[in-house]
């Protein structure tokens, strides 16, 4: 245990890390690394678990980034998962509405959320053959909500 008392809870595991704001999300990723998967699997993982645990926080319908370790070439890769403007966003589309910029804010600034794409780029396309990545995160965090009754201080299981 810690030398000073600390606010947080702790998930300790012995050979692996996750680090998140929330001690469910990273209990779900300590989870999934000891069932032998890797550090992208337990970031997916903990992504639909904070989605489910802290919903205004964050979710898989904005953007990521994401800097990790390829073991098999030895390179680290980053991935900017920030999302793109749809393809009609046009200067000429703006220009039609009365705009001489971008705007900031309002129904025409979003752009599509990149989140799912860089952790399905990450991820290699593995989860493509059998299934899509947001059909797994779906079960996961689906398998969360029904195993985590409101209030329940056990860990879920991705």
């Amino acid at each position: 245990m810690p030398e000073y008392p600390q606010g947080r809870s702790m998930v300790l595991a012995r050979r692996g890390v996750v680090a998140t704001d929330h001690p469910l999300a990273s209990a779900a990723g300590i989870r999934v690394l000891e069932q032998s998967g890797n550090a992208i699997d337990a970031a997916v993982c903990v992504a639909a678990t904070l989605g489910v645990v802290t919903p205004m926080m964050t979710g898989i319908g904005g953007d990521t980034f994401i800097v990790y370790y390829q073991a098999d070439s030895g390179q680290v890769l980053a991935l900017n998962g920030s999302g793109a403007a749809p393809q009609g966003a046009t200067p000429e589309f703006f220009r039609r509405r009365g705009f001489e910029t971008m705007p900031l804010r309002g129904m025409l600034s979003p752009s599509v959320p990149g989140a799912v794409d860089a952790m399905a780029e990450a991820d290699g396309g593995r989860s493509a053959n059998s299934s899509s990545l947001l059909s797994i995160i779906r079960r996961r965090a689906i398998r969360l909500l029904r195993r985590w009754p409101s209030g329940s201080r056990r860990s879920p299981r991705c």
